[in-house]
Formats: structure tokens, C-alpha cells, sequence
């Protein structure tokens, strides 16, 4: 997708013009302009802080792609997106320098395009979304149970783009195939190594969240020299416990499909220790609710009966833990233990912060995860 200003001569594509402002000394019937998207400009806020200073873009891309992640910015993207496809088309933009402004920055997400579809050796077909740099260090991010890929969407833009990350829809959510069976620990595992085949990738650093992270674990026992390192971020180092009464009595009666009441008991279920964007909790019900009461079920299950990858050897990778000092669903030692069983791991805390540490404490993620991965290259 190119970028342009808006004052240029047109030359037969369609021109979208991206700012919040409508441009000075140009009418409203002005054919330079084909379509005005103010809704997917940055806020008035974002732009005064930016100033278009080119010392601060790095950061100003990282903030309005946040800003871009909520809800209302989702769909303006979107609809950038599907206005983009349907003509060839430029976005235009007043700045004086567009390769330093936020056209260049939405231009690079339209080329990032949605999700592929990865058909895998395992029969599993996932939705994958990929960012960055296609030549960068691979981090593929693993959700929880219960999750899609859509509970990265704040951490996404805070890490460098120097990065290849790799953001698959699991086996059984989201636009992913929703197979009758397949929900062991060891078939979630297994997704992730046919996922790095079918990609072309020898090794990749997994980044997982609770238990996302003991699917990380899994494949770097199975398979570690397909693994750079882990970071794992409010996981488990041991599932062998019953549910609690009331919850395990919740999944028994979800239906198919979930209605909206059966997804918010299942996210309310977990406490949050900070303040979280209500968009972004509106989007992880929304993700909730493309998962089949079934697969809640199976793939709860299928931890809890699995063992316990520390407990089966010595995983022998860099390894980094992100925890909670107010962890409220698994027993408050266990970010302990799990650093005790991985042989030069290296634990982190979160002060005030409970099980859903990469939904409470994004930045802190982001700059912990790639401040490891940087020093563990060197």
C-alpha cells in the first residue's frame, strides 16, 4: 500500500485520505480526496504529543497501534482495509512528511494483511496472524485456554518490529478448525512443531500465557531444539488438581453454542487486580464465544490429565517467568517451583498483579520479553 499527500495531482487511483483534520485550503469536493476516514487517525491527544517529531515516531507507532488494537479502532481499520481492496488505491495524508506519519504506519498494516489459513500435517487448519519483520527473531505467542489471539492484541504493538511474531488461533477457537478431538496437551504441542514446518522454521522463541505457557513447555521437552527460549507469563508448572466445584459445574452446562451470560461467567471467573480497557474485555467475550462449549471442556480437561512437562525431565532451554505476586487461580508457589525445575530460568514478579498478568501488565510484558530475548542473542 503507498502513501502520498494529499495536495499531489490525482492519477486514477482511489485516494483516501487518513487524517482526523480535513486539509487546509482544499474544498469538500475536491478530487484529489475520493474518501475521508477520520476514525482511523490517531487521537487528538496522540497527534499533540507526537508533534511530528522524528525522534519520538518509534514511540508514537507503538501508541497509536495500541490505539488501533481497541475496538473502535479495529473496525476503522477494517474498513480502511475493505475500502483499500476493493480499487487500487493510495492513502493520502496533509503531513509534510508521510514516511513519518501515522499513513505510513497504517499503510504497513494493510500489507501485514488478516489472518492465513496454515493447513497442518496434525490435520488441524489454523488462522495465523503474523507481524514484523518477515527476517527477524520468530516469537510465536501461544494463547490460554479460553483465549484467541485476540488477547495480544495489546501486547502486539508494543513490541519491536524487528521481530517476526507468529500469532496463531489455536486448534478448536477463533477462525481455526474445530475438530471433534485433538485437545491433549501433547495434540496442542504437536500443532505448534507442524505449525513451525509448515512455516519454515527450524527454531522460534514461545512466548505463552498460563496455559498457552504449558504448551510452550510441552514442545520445548518434546522438541527442544526447535526451541530459541520461552517466556512464560503467569503459566502453570503443575494442572493435576480438580477444577473448583463451581467452575468445573459451569463448563458441564456450557452450551453450543455459548450464549453471552455463559462467556462473561467464564472471563468473571478470574479476578483482574488492575484497571483494563473495557474495549479489550469486550473483545476477549467476543473471542470467548467462537469457542464451542465442547472445547472448553476438552481442552480443560486435557491439562488437567496430562503430566506435567517438568515433571517428565530437565527442560534445558533460556527460559524466562513472568508471575503475579497476587496469583489467585494456581497455588502461589508455583512460579517458584516452575523456576526451580527449569535449570537457569530466571523468575520475574509483578507486584499487585493476579493470574492475567499480560492482560494487567502489557508494557511491562512487552519490555521484559524483549529486553530476553535481545540479551539471550547477544
Amino acid at each position: 500500500m503507498e502513501i502520498g499527500r494529499v495536495y499531489e495531482a490525482p492519477d486514477g487511483r482511489r485516494r483516501l485520505l487518513v487524517d482526523r483534520l480535513w486539509p487546509r485550503g482544499l474544498r469538500r469536493d475536491d478530487p484529489r480526496i475520493d474518501q475521508w476516514l477520520p476514525a482511523v487517525a490517531p487521537s487528538t491527544e496522540l497527534r499533540r504529543w507526537y508533534g511530528h517529531r522524528p525522534e519520538l515516531f518509534d514511540e508514537f507507532v507503538r501508541r497509536y497501534e495500541t490505539e488501533l488494537a481497541t475496538a473502535d479502532g479495529a473496525a476503522a481499520l477494517e474498513r480502511l482495509g475493505a475500502l483499500a481492496a476493493e480499487f487500487p488505491s493510495i492513502l493520502v495524508t496533509a503531513t509534510h512528511d508521510p514516511s513519518l506519519s501515522h499513513a505510513a504506519v497504517l499503510a504497513r498494516l494493510l500489507d501485514d494483511g488478516g489472518p492465513r489459513r496454515v493447513g497442518l500435517a496434525t490435520g488441524a487448519e489454523l488462522a495465523v496472524h503474523e507481524h514484523g519483520d518477515d527476517d527477524g527473531e520468530p516469537v510465536l505467542l501461544l494463547h490460554a485456554w479460553g483465549e484467541t489471539h485476540r488477547v495480544f492484541d495489546r501486547l502486539v504493538p508494543l513490541l519491536p518490529r524487528s521481530l517476526r511474531l507468529v500469532v496463531p488461533d489455536q486448534r478448536g477457537v477463533g477462525d481455526s478448525t474445530k475438530p471433534a478431538g485433538g485437545y491433549t496437551l501433547a495434540d496442542a504441542a504437536a500443532d505448534v512443531v507442524a505449525l513451525l514446518d509448515a512455516l519454515g522454521l527450524e527454531q522460534c522463541w514461545l512466548a505463552g500465557t498460563s496455559s498457552g505457557g504449558y504448551v510452550a513447555q510441552q514442545v520445548a521437552m518434546d522438541h527442544p531444539g526447535r526451541v530459541r527460549g520461552l517466556v512464560l507469563i503467569g503459566t502453570p508448572g503443575d494442572l493435576r488438581r480438580p477444577l473448583p466445584a463451581a467452575f468445573a459445574g459451569l463448563l458441564a452446562s456450557l452450551p453450543d453454542p455459548l450464549t453471552r451470560a455463559d462467556a462473561d461467567a467464564l472471563i468473571g471467573a478470574i479476578p483482574l487486580h488492575t484497571r483494563v480497557p473495557a474495549a479489550f474485555l469486550d473483545d476477549q467475550l467476543a473471542a470467548a464465544l467462537t469457542i464451542p462449549g465442547r472445547v472448553w471442556r476438552a481442552v480443560a480437561d486435557g491439562l488437567v490429565g496430562a503430566v506435567p512437562p517438568i515433571r517428565r525431565g530437565p527442560i534445558a532451554v533460556p527460559t524466562l517467568i513472568l508471575w503475579g505476586t497476587e496469583e489467585d487461580v494456581l497455588p502461589a508457589g508455583q512460579g517458584r517451583e516452575l523456576a526451580a525445575a527449569i535449570e537457569g530460568s530466571r523468575l520475574v514478579t509483578y507486584e499487585g498483579t493476579g493470574h492475567l498478568v499480560l492482560w494487567e501488565r502489557p508494557e511491562r510484558v512487552a519490555a521484559d520479553l524483549a529486553a530476553f530475548v535481545a540479551g539471550v542473542r547477544r
